[in-house]
């Protein structure tokens, strides 16, 4: 039977996204089990159903089947108006509008020659900026927007509407038929019912809306903004997160009136909500039903009265059900709206981000109150522009910040003027991260509260993807600052103070090396994994001690011969030839050279006071010149060009040495290196190792992938504690019972047959004896302290012996033909386990195993698993290649990840539906017809479908 293959294919049928949905005749099937019967939807996730109207509205999959609207969180389609919207690739058929965000490609059939996904390319041609919808004549490009047939023409400066005389400027903005003028604050509403906010937005006559982000309604009511949204003719409105209302009204009172209607509310439709302005609100609007309320994901512009309304409600409805959506909305003149964060002290995720902007004086002027930082635990707070008489305590005494006391937080500020109380923070208690700006102005007491916030004086920024500019100075005295696996960000570093700064890994991100200069008291620099190829800048920095310049793009090294005062020097991985410059260092300790492009070393001959030196993955051959480095402690050698080793004699004080793979084969050298602790000599084709008995220091020894037979000499080396003799040709081992002191012991892939001179080892923890020829496991049971152990690939039938070794948390018995294994019930440790290539057909004594983390059942003869419903704590478990055609037992083991069911006789696979967490599933050579299951598997990224009995495509939608 062929072998499980993570290849996904699916003969003479056409492969289908795994969260691609389909709608037929009316049926839908989402993310989670989800059908519509002929009065409408039922959703299974949120056991929500709209029998009348069909409207179905789910948190990912949303449905409204009369009007043939299907919406899915990455492939939208809305079949009967032919409208047709993915995430990525958006696409209006019937009007013409074709909308491409960033040259996606359609799907394409799976095939025998290709396995896995595969996508063809669409014939039609689709632009990254420029949108069009031809049959209406309104082209959107991302730069410059034109409607033709109203004759508006909007520049992303200069915008002009010619037909209704408004022309809008970018801070001056009039309408002079209406008489309407616009300030870049204020917002009035015309007698033609247009708006024009700070973002510049116009709803004329013929009700086109068009924003900073390019938002266009057209006739048709077909709307087109930044994530490429659309109401088709029937008023079916599809934003980023799939969200449906059937008609959008932008009179409030009509709004009001569709709100109150019982009909409407009864459809329980309502996934978004929209406030506009207006005087006096109808109080009914307190009373929303909870229904409704419940599924509120995102609140437009409003004004005092509304964002009272909204308070009143949220009350009882935000503190569970508040989202990114809505804190991402504006809100203006929202004196009112302060209160409704009192009320969410029960968030789940009380690191739920903020983000909102005050438009009057009462508290800010800008975008970003709380700005989303994507790094765990962590927000970023920035206040900026706020009034000269506002503090930061006024913040604080709304309890603004009240459920973010235990939040790990960035701050800055960039108003000279404003004084910051540092009682506004003191329910911050876990400030670690702090971006300070010499523009601000803070008190003692200020500075004292995030001085002590900072961790010995040491700031790190790592993993950040939202923040976009970096800007330190002098405010605070730090020892050390970290930039870690940052993206597109420019940073902008002049702290003179600084005396360790370390980057590494910025994508895409700008670093301005010559800044580095004036940070004159910089002892300690790393600038790994950056592709800087000029390092020039660096010269002036005659303080450094410590450098790091690994895995940049560095050919000329001339700077440092400046910078003597370096102890240690890293330049592996770069595209160095030419190490002479090095020659002026003599008081390097540690020298890193690694992966560069050097043949020659006559250079290191100066650096005497060198301790450890790393010269592997090179191509050098001749290694004489080290002979002078009498003080070395460390060298690594490994992988390069040389046969002898001679020099090696003088190093007398080495302790650590690596010669692996080298072709090395004589030895004799090592015999005066009394002082090594650690010694690779892996793959150098040696046959006879009597240079190391005289080694009687050594605690860790490798010396696998060898032609060693007689390893007698290793009987004086009682201090070893690590040895590796893997893929070797021993064949007994009696000298082993000599070294009691080990802990790590490998013998794999040798000759031997007896292991009871391992009796004696006790004090072993970790134990591979795989693919020998052993078949009695006795002398095990006095190996009590072991926690691993490999015995696959042996011809042992019998593993009672392993009753003892309770402490065992890895075992591998893999191909022992075993067909029993009552023992193991009593290894209750074990976390790892396998039993593939066995003759095993009961499996109940792994009941008391709860925890096993990963189990591997591979070809066996196994039909029924009930036991397996008690190990809850499975993440990893593979059954394949057995005779299971009934899955049921599975239920229970929703931590599961990965998951194997290739090559059995299962029909039937329901019982998928509760491992919502597997990212791995092999349902391949089954007898599976139908698949519908999957669909609330999310989490999903490999899943492997080949033949199965039928798949029908209709059921691709997963």
């Amino acid at each position: 039977m062929e072998r499980r293959s993570r290849d996904q294919k699916i003969d003479k049928m056409e492969k289908t996204d795994q969260v691609d949905q389909k709608i037929d005749n009316g049926a839908k099937i989402d993310q989670v089990d989800q059908k519509i019967d002929k009065n409408g939807a039922k959703i299974d996730q949120v056991d929500q159903k709209i029998d009348q109207n069909g409207a179905k509205i789910d948190q990912v999959d949303q449905k409204i089947d009369q009007n043939g609207a299907k919406i899915n969180q990455v492939d939208q389609k809305i079949d009967k108006n032919g409208a047709k919207i993915d995430q990525v690739d958006q696409k209006i058929d019937k009007n013409g509008a074709k909308i491409d965000q960033a040259d996606c490609e359609d799907r394409q059939e799976w095939s025998e020659d290709r396995p896995g996904r595969s996508e063809d390319r669409p014939k039609e041609r689709r632009s990254t900026v420029d949108q069009k919808i031809d049959k209406n004549g309104a082209k959107i490009d991302q730069v410059d927007q034109k409607i033709d047939k109203n004759g508006a023409k909007i520049d992303q400066v200069d915008q002009k509407i010619d037909k209704n005389g408004a022309k809008i400027d970018q801070v001056d903005q009039k309408i002079d038929k209406n008489g309407a003028k616009i300030d870049q604050v204020d917002q009035k509403i015309d007698k033609n019912g247009a708006k024009i906010d700070q973002v510049d937005q116009k709803i004329d006559k013929n009700g086109a809306k068009i924003d900073q982000v390019d938002q266009k309604i057209d006739k048709n009511g077909a709307k087109i903004d930044q994530v490429d949204q659309k109401i088709d003719k029937n008023g079916a409105k599809i934003d980023q997160v799939d969200q449906k209302i059937d008609q959008i009204k932008f009179n409030v009172r009509e709004f009001e009136q569709e709100v109150m209607n019982q009909q409407l509310i009864q459809k329980q439709r309502f996934s978004t909500l929209k406030y506009f302005p207006l005087d006096g609100a109808n109080p009914d609007m307190l009373n929303l039903p909870y229904p409704v309320e419940n599924k509120l994901i995102e609140f437009l512009n409003g004004e005092k009265r509304v964002l009272s309304i909204i308070g009143n409600i949220g009350k009882t409805m935000f503190s569970e059900y508040i989202t990114k959506q809505f804190l991402n909305q504006k809100l203006q003149d929202n004196r009112q709206f302060l209160p409704i964060y009192v009320n969410l002290t029960s968030l789940s995720d009380p690191y739920q981000i903020f983000k909102q902007v005050f438009e009057d004086k009462y508290i800010l002027q800008r975008d970003d109150i709380v700005k989303y930082r994507k790094s765990q635990n962590s927000f970023l707070l920035i206040l900026d522009n706020i009034q000269p008489d506002i503090q930061i305590e006024d913040i604080y005494t709304q309890n603004q910040f009240y459920n973010f006391k235990n939040c790990k937080i960035i701050f800055t500020c960039t108003n000279r003027n404003m004084q910051k109380n540092s009682a506004s923070f003191q329910q911050i208690n876990q400030i670690i991260q702090l971006l300070p700006n010499d523009q601000c102005i803070y008190n003692k007491n200020m500075i004292d509260k995030f001085k002590s916030k900072i961790q010995n004086n040491i700031l790190e920024i790592s993993h950040d993807s939202e923040l976009k500019t970096f800007q330190f100075t002098d405010v605070f005295v730090l020892d050390e600052l970290k930039i870690n696996q940052c993206q597109n960000v420019s940073f902008e570093l002049t702290p003179r103070n600084v005396k360790k700064l370390s980057v590494c890994g910025l994508y895409n991100s700008t670093l301005n090396i010559s800044s580095i200069v004036e940070m004159s008291q910089l002892i300690h620099l790393q600038l790994q994994n950056y592709q800087i190829s000029d390092i020039t800048d660096l010269q002036s920095l005659t303080n450094l001690k410590e450098l790091n310049l690994y895995s940049n793009k560095i050919s000329t090294i001339t700077t440092l011969k400046y910078l003597t005062n370096l102890q240690t020097l890293n330049l592996s991985y770069n595209y160095i030839s030419n190490i002479s410059d090095l020659q002026s260092l003599t008081n390097l300790k540690e020298l890193n050279l690694k992966k560069i492009k050097i043949s020659t070393i006559t250079t290191l001959k100066y650096l005497t006071n060198l301790q450890t030196l790393d010269l592997s993955d090179n191509q050098i051959s001749d290694i004489s010149d080290l002979q002078s480095l009498t003080n070395l402690k460390e060298l690594n050698l490994k992988k390069i060009k040389i046969s002898t080793i001679t020099t090696l004699k003088y190093l007398t004080n080495l302790q650590t040495l690596d010669l692996s793979y080298n072709q090395i084969s004589n030895i004799t050298t090592l015999q005066s290196l009394t002082n090594l602790k650690e010694l690779n000599l892996k793959k150098i084709k040696i046959s006879t190792i009597t240079t190391l008995k005289y080694l009687t220091n050594l605690q860790t020894l490798d010396l696998s992938d060898n032609q060693i037979s007689d390893i007698s000499d290793l009987q004086s080396l009682t201090n070893l504690k690590e040895l590796n003799l893997y893929s070797n040709k021993i064949s007994t081992i009696t000298t082993l019972k000599y070294l009691t002191n080990l802990q790590t012991l490998d013998l794999s892939d040798n000759q031997i047959s007896d292991i009871s001179d391992l009796q004696s080892l006790t004090n072993l923890k970790e134990l591979n004896l795989y693919s020998n020829k052993i078949s009695t496991i006795t002398t095990l049971k006095y190996l009590t302290n072991l926690q691993t152990l490999n015995l696959s690939y042996n011809y042992i039938s019998n593993i009672s012996d392993l009753q003892s070794l309770t402490n065992l948390k890895e075992l591998n018995l893999k191909k022992i033909k075993i067909s029993t294994i009552t023992t193991l019930k009593y290894l209750t440790n074990l976390q790892t386990l396998d039993l593939s290539y066995n003759q095993i057909s009961n499996i109940s004594d792994l009941q008391s195993l709860t925890n096993l983390k990963e189990l591997n059942l591979y070809s066996n003869q196994i039909s029924t698993f009930t036991t397996l419903k008690y190990l809850t704590n499975l993440q990893t478990l593979d059954l394949s290649y057995n005779y299971i055609s009934d899955i049921s037992d599975l239920q229970s083991l929703t931590n599961l990840k990965e998951l194997n069911l290739y090559s059995n006789q299962i029909s039937t696979i329901t019982t998928l539906k509760y491992l919502t967490n597997l990212q791995t599933l092999d349902l391949s050579y089954n007898q599976i017809s139908n698949i519908t299951t999957l669909q609330s598997l999310t989490n999903l990224k490999e899943l492997n479908l080949k033949k199965i009995k039928y798949l029908p495509l209709l059921l691709l939608n997963i």
